[in-house]
């Protein structure tokens, strides 16, 4: 009867250990995933959930705060330059940047930017 007395204590305080460590262990990642962790009191519920779990003593490190990225720029707006004359192969603007004919009626410039007439002006990409 006694041993019978005994292991019901053990199950018994096994049982409440195993609620304590969840307890211990749920506060630790409730502070652990806040929005702005405090490592000392997360390193506290770390310890509470060592001390409950069985575990050994360890130091938490938090994870790196997230690095801010700025924004990429925004897209380039297309340029436009005043054509002053054309001929069979292409146009000048007044600048005098040549604008040369592709076969589909679109225009390139030297730098490799694709073009389109616009009336007297030349819309580049």
């Amino acid at each position: 009867m006694r041993n019978f007395l005994i292991g019901a204590a053990l199950i018994a305080a096994s049982g409440i250990a195993q609620a304590d460590c969840r307890l211990a262990t749920r506060n630790f990642e409730v502070s652990r995933n806040n929005m702005r962790p405090d490592v000392a009191m997360v390193q506290r519920a770390y310890d509470e959930m060592a001390a409950a779990c069985g575990y050994g003593p360890q130091t938490f490190v938090p994870a790196p705060a997230p690095q801010y990225q700025p924004p990429p720029p925004p897209a380039r707006a297309p340029q436009s330059a005043t054509v002053s004359r054309c001929d069979a192969r292409g146009c000048w603007d007044i600048m005098g940047t040549r604008y040369n004919m592709n076969q589909n009626g679109t225009f390139f410039r030297q730098d490799g930017a694709f073009c389109s007439a616009q009336g007297r002006s030349m819309v580049c990409q």
